[in-house]
């Protein structure tokens, strides 16, 4: 009896070569999704750059910024684009409306609102604070306005690269040649997704909804994602004078953002700051958390984090350098000095008397000292400083004046 061994799989090889497929497949889509993603992100911060160039010739010329555009009005709508959503004669009217009558709290159907700004300046005629206007960038009357000499080719509308209108807010006396200014009386509070200030008074914010288009417009006018409670971005569709921005990261937790915001800024630039008046404790100012060896999106509690080896080439001054646990500290006495004191984890660099070694290297909870020492200078007494110079340090043969 002849048996034909020509067989096909069966359902459970079958059911094994499918799951096979799937995983790997599931792999490459997610890799292709990040490196997209990422490549649409920096399309839109191109774009966004291209705006703040083309609205700085803009005010650069009239002496004031624009009024948003209508973001509810689709970009083939002939008043699309202009700022207070009318082109031609109708625009000074329009513009009239919004700061007159149209009321604080208020969206008119085209979708500029009108918004409570921070604080009163002195140059709003107007009770209560100030107003912020938000909307679409007017990419017609900023290229009608600056000529084709400098129009930007890439302002021919204000999409973002996922299809999204990019947004704009400004501070009222940012609108008028009488109270123009840069840095002047803006009333936009910029802060990181934890709410640590940056900037009180900003003058104006141009921002994209990202990934999740949370609250954007699409070129046909329509909102398609609501603005939900829930994530970082939030603040930046809710309608109030506080804008976020911060790092990027697409974990759908509270830590979720990623929106991409530009705005004008006028304070002093500080990337640290002390945490209260008198404290000595400092913060870093950086637009979020900052983590260093850790994955995208990792969650992150203190204001700087480091996953890995740290090497310093200049000086540290602390009393001790610990976990994120406050646990598992190290001494002074590991990075340079005598052999005195004790600590947790007994890492001291010991010498003969009258000698130091020197910590070369920190890493695994262990330290590596100098081979070679060097000899311990007692400074000198009855130092003091040149006349106009004030003592700033110690240093092994003494003071140290500037």
């Amino acid at each position: 009896m002849h048996k034909d061994k020509k067989q096909g799989f069966s359902l459970i090889e079958l059911s094994i070569v499918i799951v096979i497929s799937g995983l790997l497949l599931s792999g490459i889509a997610t890799s292709y999704y990040a490196y997209y993603s990422t490549y649409l992100y920096k399309q839109t911060f191109n774009k966004i750059n291209s705006i703040n160039s083309a609205l700085s010739n803009y005010s650069a010329m009239n002496s004031r910024m624009p009024y948003p555009s209508a973001p509810a009005l689709p970009l083939g709508d002939p008043n699309a684009g202009c700022e207070c959503g009318v082109c031609g004669s109708g625009e000074a009217a329009a513009c009239q409306y919004l700061e007159y009558t149209l009321p604080e709290g208020k969206c008119m159907p085209n979708g500029i609102c009108k918004i409570a700004g921070a604080t009163h300046t002195g140059v709003n005629p107007h009770a209560g604070p100030d107003p912020i206007y938000i909307g679409g960038i007017p990419y017609k009357t900023i290229n009608q306005s600056v000529g084709a000499g400098l129009a930007n080719a890439a302002l021919q509308n204000t999409l973002d690269a996922w299809g999204y209108q990019i947004n704009y807010a400004v501070s009222f006396a940012s609108l008028s040649p009488a109270t123009y200014g840069e840095g002047a009386n803006g009333v936009i509070d910029i802060k990181t997704p934890d709410m640590i200030n940056l900037d009180p008074a900003a003058n104006y914010a141009i921002w994209s909804a990202g990934d999740n288009h949370m609250g954007a417009y699409t070129s046909d006018g329509i909102i398609t994602v609501p603005c939900v409670p829930g994530e970082a971005d939030y603040e930046n569709c809710n309608n109030n004078y506080i804008f976020v921005t911060g790092l990027r990261s697409l974990v759908h937790n509270q830590y979720y953002f990623d929106d991409i915001l530009y705005y004008s800024k006028y304070t002093l630039t500080q990337l640290w700051s002390f945490t209260a008046p008198g404290s000595s404790n400092i913060y870093n100012r950086n637009a979020d958390y900052v983590g260093v060896g850790y994955p995208t999106g990792t969650p992150l509690g203190q204001e700087l984090q480091v996953n890995g080896t740290l090497y310093s080439q200049g000086e540290i001054y602390v009393s001790n350098i610990c976990d994120k646990g406050g646990k598992n500290c190290w001494a002074p006495n590991n990075f340079a000095g005598p052999a005195s004191g004790t600590n947790a984890s007994g890492n001291v660099c010991t010498a003969p008397a009258g000698q130091v070694r020197y910590v070369t290297e920190l890493k695994d909870g262990s330290i590596k000292c100098s081979t070679s020492t060097i000899p311990v200078l007692a400074p000198s007494a009855g130092q003091s400083c040149p006349p106009g110079q004030f003592l700033v340090g110690f240093s092994s043969t003494g003071l140290i004046c500037n």
